[in-house]
């Protein structure tokens, strides 16, 4: 059973056991910053000894320089300012006993007596690992990124209530401009499409585009041809290749889905002209026997 504290020494002797069974690294400071305990998570964070530390001003040992060599001005330091007067979080870049830098997050709380602030209780924690992986995840989505707006092939994504979330430009370019960003399959009627590439091909319904029925669950084979009327030629119509895929996490569940567009009005009207072609030259081919 711990009983508790009735005097200063009291205190310290508890905060001690407490501090040395602590996970967290704790570093504690007078009221001049100067470094007055540290516990073991705090000696293995920073390479440094109780013994080593004692006296000196964290910010000296932990944050006198930048990596880039330069010195650290305690002043400009967010950690190594004076006390404050209330509990303060933030971040900074600790340098190691042996040199190399490391991401940190840090909390200080003041310690008072009889009212005054006669020093802090500094926690810190690595977060070097997180910064890495946060780092690699924002290059990744940057290239995600730089593929979708370089990519020739219309890509439109759409999250699992059927809200289209991105659009990229050859998508744009095959709807116009001004397709709007539906935030429901609902308003996919907005949209205006025929299936098939003749002139009296049924007008899709917004159920039926292959983006709610790949939301819907459905495995989609192969794209399908549908005539559609972009929106910043209205009255016209395009020939376009449409297919869907489903998104789903790891548990199985769909998140969201991927429709994929290829205009092909240009193939079919060349391919038409051929078909012409022949059709003409078999009936010239008829009449000269």
């Amino acid at each position: 059973m711990i009983d508790s504290p009735k005097t200063a020494d009291d205190r310290g002797r508890l905060f001690e056991v407490i501090s040395a069974h602590a996970s967290v690294a704790l570093f504690v400071v007078g009221d001049k910053q100067q470094c007055v305990l540290v516990n073991a998570a705090a000696e293995e964070l920073s390479g440094y000894t109780l013994q080593q530390v004692r006296g000196r001003a964290l910010h000296d040992v932990l944050l006198h320089k930048r990596p880039d060599g330069t010195p650290y001005p305690q002043a400009e330091s967010p950690m190594g300012r004076a006390l404050p007067q209330n509990r303060e979080r933030g971040e900074e870049v600790f340098v190691h006993k042996d040199g190399h830098f490391y991401d940190v997050a840090f909390c200080v709380s003041p310690i008072r007596e009889a009212g005054v602030i006669v020093g802090a209780v500094i926690e810190v924690q690595d977060i070097s690992q997180r910064k890495r992986m946060d780092a690699q995840v924002e290059a990744e989505r940057s290239l995600l990124n730089t593929v979708l707006e370089v990519a020739p092939l219309g890509i439109c994504v759409a999250d699992a209530s059927g809200r289209l979330v991105r659009l990229n430009p050859a998508m744009k370019r095959v709807w116009g401009d001004a397709a709007p960003f539906a935030a429901s399959v609902a308003e996919y009627r907005a949209y205006r499409g025929w299936f098939g590439v003749e002139e009296d091909g049924r007008p899709v319904e917004p159920h039926e585009w292959p983006m709610s029925r790949a939301l819907a669950g459905e495995a989609l084979v192969g794209p399908e041809i549908f005539r559609i009327e972009p929106f910043n030629a209205p009255g016209s119509r395009r020939i376009i290749a449409l297919s869907a895929a489903s998104v789903r996490d790891a548990s199985g569940k769909i998140i969201a889905a991927v429709a994929m567009a290829f205009d092909i009005t240009d193939m079919v009207a060349a391919q038409a002209s051929v078909r012409d072609g022949e059709s003409r030259f078999r009936a010239l081919a008829v009449s000269v026997r």
